[in-house]
């Protein structure tokens, strides 16, 4: 929704359409028609359908085959793993005009796995919308006085047990912000581990002053796209722990703007997050300054218009 209201000052009109009634963070979508018909009619209307994540190639490439460019979200080289998901999801993306990815390694995974050729991929990075208010915002209640932030799901792929290891060999609190079948268990460890050190948030609606004032974000994923929370972060001044997955290095300057940890064991975590936390004024200005630059979404929306133009 929000590329879609930068493209609007761009001069590019568009729709965004939900695939299902569920909804996503209670925003409110217009949903498309559930049959293949009302689909087709729907989608066939349009210049262009841009395909955002796994659940929509398929509609798009069975409804409106090269009418449509395919944004893929996630890691490629971790949903590409299997052989019959992968033929199958190479020949989905063939009848696609174009197929953006959020990074360079991502776009050689489709090319190398999928085999989605050069000429029909393009390279434009997740972004967020900048606001002043980011660096601005009231302290939250009950957080304690220093501590490390998780925001996302609490699911096996993001390894938030390790993270509460990690942060409990550290002086820092740890804020989880977020919901996920783990929720009850994780909830549990962190407050045996770390006490009156650990707050459970569940879902949060503005996860932007919880970022102002925390000394460090810290994921621990097994696999990530190129996450917006870091962005997120980044533009509240604040350094990420990070593991070398996905598109993250290009989000952090390791060593710079935070760290990213080869092998997010435990241990790893904790003496990246101690380093970070030491230096976390330095690195957050780091971040903010790189973010700023590069993943904001008037920035990312030029590309978008630019590949967008090409592809009519």
């Amino acid at each position: 929704m929000q590329l879609d209201e930068a493209l609007n000052e761009l001069g590019i009109r568009g729709e965004v359409l939900a695939l299902d009634g569920d909804g996503e963070q209670g925003l409110d979508v217009p949903v498309a028609p559930s049959g293949w018909r009302g689909r087709r009619r729907l989608m066939s209307g349009h210049g262009l359908v841009v395909a955002h994540g796994s659940t929509t190639l398929h509609v798009a490439a069975t409804t409106v085959p090269g009418g449509f460019v395919y944004r893929s979200i996630g890691d490629p080289t971790f949903w590409l793993d299997r052989p019959r998901r992968r033929v199958m999801t190479a020949a989905r993306l063939r009848s696609a005009r174009g197929v953006v990815a959020l990074y360079d390694a991502a776009a050689d995974a489709l090319h190398e796995r999928a085999r989605v050729r050069r000429d029909r991929l393009h390279v434009i990075p997740n972004a967020v919308v900048d606001r002043d208010s980011r660096r601005t915002a009231p302290r939250p209640p009950g957080v304690p006085e220093r501590y490390a932030l998780y925001v996302g799901a609490m699911t096996w792929e993001k390894q938030v047990d390790r993270i509460i290891e990690a942060v409990a060999g550290t002086e820092l609190g740890l804020v989880c912000a977020g919901e996920g079948p783990l929720a009850p268990s994780l909830r549990q460890q962190g407050e045996a581990t770390l006490g009156d050190r650990f707050l459970m948030l569940g879902p949060v609606e503005d996860p932007e002053p919880y970022h102002r004032h925390a000394s460090v974000l810290v994921l621990a994923s097994r696999s990530e796209g190129m996450p917006g929370v870091v962005i997120e972060a980044g533009l509240a001044a604040t350094p990420s722990v990070v593991p070398d997955v996905g598109g993250l290095r290009d989000l952090v300057v390791d060593g710079r703007s935070g760290a990213v940890v080869a092998h997010p064991t435990a241990p790893a975590l904790t003496e990246a997050i101690a380093n970070v936390d030491a230096h976390s004024a330095a690195m957050g200005e780091a971040a903010l300054d790189h973010v700023a630059a590069h993943f904001t979404m008037h920035t990312v929306a030029e590309r978008w218009a630019e590949v967008l133009d090409r592809l009519t």
